[in-house]
């Protein structure tokens, strides 16, 4: 017989993995992206290789975006004004530090490979 503690801890891994995954493979195309040449100035390798792999790590980062806003809405102990409270924070916060965390690794791809 599973607790309702179990139920939650076993979705914190599910959305939490999830999460982590999608984070994980759109850093790893940006970094790809970077490598792949400057999209920005267009004077370092291909760049049009460069934006397709930007665009294909867009969609994991909107995944990862709906799994941790998943995970917030049901982990997050109290009434529904306070889980939407804390869904707004990290749409407001967290979503930007995390596309300028994607722009960051893409320079990094970039000074890696140049």
């Amino acid at each position: 017989m599973t607790t309702d503690i179990m139920r939650r801890l076993r979705s914190l891994a599910i959305l939490g993995g999830m999460s982590l995954a999608f984070y994980a493979v759109s850093a790893w195309l940006l970094f790809k992206a970077g490598c792949a040449g400057d999209t920005k100035g267009g004077s370092l390798g291909d760049p049009l290789v460069a934006l397709s792999l930007e665009n294909a790590a867009f969609p994991f980062f909107l995944l990862a975006i709906v799994a941790t806003v998943s995970l917030i809405a049901w982990l997050t102990p109290g009434s529904v004004w306070y889980r939407v409270a804390a869904i707004v924070a990290f749409v407001l916060v967290g979503v930007p530090a995390l596309w300028l965390t994607g722009l960051q690794v893409e320079v990094w791809g970039l000074r890696h490979c140049y």
